[in-house]
Formats: C-alpha cells, structure tokens, sequence
C-alpha cells in the first residue's frame, strides 16, 4: 500500500492510503504437467514455458490454481496424448520442481496465465 498526497477542495493536503493492484497477463507455451496430489484429480499443475529470441524454450512456471476439475479432466484429455519422453525445455526446470513427478508434452498449446499483486 502506498501513501500519497492530495488535495480537496478547500482542504489541507492529506496523506491517505492509495491501493494499486497490478494484474500482469503473459502468454506459456504449456509444456507439460505434474502429477495430481491429494484431492486433485487428472492432472496438478501445469508447466509453462517461453521462448527466446534464439528460439529456445525456457522454464516460466507452474500454474493451475482456480483450474476446475471439470477443465482439469478436460485438460488431461487434450494433454495426455501428447505426452513426450523427453523435456522440450533448454534446460530442466529448478529442484523443487524437479522432485515433482513431472509429465511432459510437445509444446503445441498456448495458455494465458494471469497474475495480480498488491503493489
């Protein structure tokens, strides 16, 4: 939360506290999946990645939080078949990713994910 100043009509300057929320959107090339843990069904998270300039494909992340299981199922379908033994990435993802069980495809699918913060 920032503060700023600002003036009312006929008032003194004030510091009030100002909220910015910052929604970042990016586009992944969907690279793969984890393996469901717990409750969640068909797949857990997604692996996403990116590409370089040079046209590398590089780690960006996992997402799927707020996924449905509807969508989680329909996602493994599309998923599944496509599935490659070998990482398309240049470089294997970080160890914490690693000690998952992860699942890769060919990189043939765009996803859009959305991030928000308080700044």
């Amino acid at each position: 939360m920032q503060l700023k100043t600002h003036r009312v009509a006929g008032e003194r300057a004030a510091r009030q506290p100002v909220l910015s929320i910052l929604l970042l959107r990016e586009e992944f090339v969907v690279v793969g999946w984890t393996d469901p843990e717990g409750s969640r069904s068909h797949i857990g998270a997604l692996l996403l990645g990116y590409y370089t300039d040079d046209g590398k494909l590089h780690y960006a992340g996992r997402a799927g939080t707020g996924i449905t299981d509807k969508e989680l199922k329909r996602l493994a379908g599309v998923l599944k078949p496509l599935q490659v033994p070998r990482m398309p990435l240049a470089e294997p993802p970080p160890r914490v990713t690693a000690a998952l069980a992860l699942r890769y495809s060919y990189p043939a699918y765009i996803g859009c994910a959305r991030k928000w913060s308080l700044k």
